[in-house]
């Protein structure tokens, strides 16, 4: 059976939902959400949901921007929306589909079985091991500290401090994202991209530019201290001298 969550910021709007969905069989709605916020922080402990239901004009965070945060967590992103005039831009987001709410369930029912239909015929491949990461913001966006999607490819330094680890931008070196997590863990799971250069630091491999008397000097200008613990592995990964 296919998992989906739900958000709405009108609890009246989701129990309305949850009536038309409850005789669909092939799916089931674990979860509901008045805040997308909640329901973000929720995907990123879940790690992955098979289908959203998103209302679009909600306070604090859109629908719009709920999808941008939430389409690498979601196999199906469905926009349920009272406001027509937003269909050209719901799709522009690459949303999969759009329901004119209240939402019947004969329309949920159709929406559902096309997903299933796609997701049937699509060739079957590989897992491929996901290349962002969830971090929070060092520095508070309208007040809070906000969590969002990072690309690893986007990674030049990694910091370990305490239980948590810093993540430096490529684009943007002054602003750092935390994740509790570890190095190794980190390394175990992408050892194509970093590599470590002393007990608390990995630098991502493709942005070495040179070693120099100990110090690993990046493209973006960074350097990282090179010490003789990591120094044979460090430059075998590279093939360095």
């Amino acid at each position: 059976m296919l998992e989906a969550i739900a958000i709405d910021d009108e609890p009246l709007a989701l129990q309305d939902f949850l009536k038309e969905v409850a005789p669909i069989k092939t799916f089931q709605v674990i979860r509901t959400f008045t805040d997308a916020e909640e329901a973000i922080d929720f995907l990123v402990d879940y790690r992955k949901i098979e289908v959203i239901f998103c209302d679009i004009e909600m306070p604090n965070l859109s629908g719009m921007k709920t999808l941008e945060l939430c389409r690498s967590l979601c196999d199906y992103f469905i926009f349920l929306t009272a406001h027509p005039q937003h269909t050209l831009e719901a799709f522009g987001k690459l949303c999969d589909a759009y329901m004119h709410k209240p939402a019947m369930e004969e329309d949920i029912r159709k929406h559902i079985n096309r997903f299933i239909e796609i997701r049937a015929s699509a060739p079957i491949r590989e897992e491929i091991l996901p290349r962002k990461m969830w971090a929070q913001t060092m520095k508070p966006i309208n007040g809070k500290h906000a969590k969002m999607p990072i690309l690893l490819e986007e990674v030049s330094l990694i910091t370990v401090i305490e239980n948590y680890v810093q993540f430096t931008l490529v684009h943007n070196v002054d602003e750092i994202f935390t994740v509790k997590s570890s190095l190794a863990s980190i390394l175990r799971t992408y050892p194509d991209l970093f590599a470590q250069v002393n007990r608390f630091q990995l630098v991502a491999k493709s942005y070495v530019e040179r070693i120099h008397d100990q110090t690993v000097y990046l493209k973006t200008g960074q350097t990282a201290s090179l010490t003789y613990r990591y120094s044979n592995v460090f430059r075998n990964k590279l093939l360095l001298p």
